[in-house]
């Protein structure tokens, strides 16, 4: 049997789930493929699980699912899947032909995880929640939106938050992270209801940064985007993207700098600036660009 999902000449479509620590002893240590199967599996997490393929007695290996006839091919969307490909056991004869598409290969980060593998650690007392830099965030396939029977998670919160759906059982809500000064100089995503930003910041060549759709982007002063690379802020009709300042004060006045924020900057080349679904709600001085933007 499989250690969690055992499917055998069915086409289940598996979305949202922490397929997670599972231990079996003769095959697949998450899910175990047998007759014809062609599912979808969307915005999955397969982690930590284990199969003793050889049967009992065997050397337990990291394995998250097995294939056992040719006529089972799976596909994978959007799913953390550990060890990639690699983390797949087919039988003597099977080759893998099904879709592997937007699959990653990084730790989850659950916020509390057993300590090991199988039925001795309780998994029910686990926090599965994701950590604020899991890699799961904002990283599955909102196509699901319609299917998924629920709009809520397993903890009752709201499916889809900041915009793109989670990977996994569980939503991630981050209500606010703050910078001061600050060079951008790894690929970066905000990811938050809202981020105070005390500082300029600065995005240096070659880099993105990746404003999520809902973030409410508030100032505190007359501080500048400096875009060196690339900013992209794609917000949607439901979660728009918004910039605006902490102290409005001295807003109708343009003599003045206050009530304002000092707005996005590019002066160099190469650079890209995407913006869309975005809300200015504050004075702020214009765009210094040769790039025409639609606010």
């Amino acid at each position: 049997m499989g250690g969690e999902l055992y499917i055998n000449a069915a086409w289940p479509d598996v979305y949202n789930n922490t397929i997670c620590f599972n231990d079996a002893e003769d095959t697949g240590g998450g899910i175990s493929f047998h007759g014809i199967c062609n599912s979808d599996f969307r915005n999955n997490i397969l982690w930590g699980n284990t199969g003793r393929i050889g049967g009992p007695g065997s050397t337990a290996e990291f394995n998250q699912l097995i294939i056992n006839t040719v006529t089972s091919q799976p596909n994978f969307y959007n799913c953390i899947i550990q060890k990639g490909l690699e983390g797949f056991s087919l039988v003597p004869g099977v080759t893998f032909n099904g879709v592997f598409s937007e699959t990653i290969d990084k730790n989850p980060l659950f916020r509390n995880a057993p300590d090991s593998i199988g039925i001795d650690y309780d998994a029910l007392t686990a926090d599965w929640s994701l950590d604020d830099s899991s890699a799961a965030i904002n990283s599955g396939n909102n196509s699901v939106e319609n299917i998924l029977i629920s709009a809520t998670d397993s903890w009752g919160n709201p499916r889809i938050k900041h915009g793109i759906i989670d990977i996994g059982a569980y939503e991630a809500h981050i209500p606010e992270i703050s910078t001061g000064d600050t060079t951008i100089a790894t690929n970066t995503r905000w990811i938050a209801d809202t981020v105070r930003i005390g500082g300029d910041i600065y995005i240096k060549d070659s880099i993105v940064l990746d404003i999520s759709p809902g973030c409410y982007i508030e100032f505190q002063g007359n501080y500048k985007l400096d875009v060196q690379g690339t900013l992209k802020a794609i917000g949607t009709e439901q979660s728009p993207i918004t910039f605006s300042i902490h102290d409005t004060t001295g807003f109708s006045d343009t003599d003045t700098t206050l009530g304002g924020w000092y707005g996005i900057v590019s002066l160099s080349m190469p650079r890209v600036i995407i913006l869309s679904g975005c809300l200015n709600s504050s004075r702020a001085v214009p765009l210094k660009s040769d790039i025409s933007l639609t606010w």
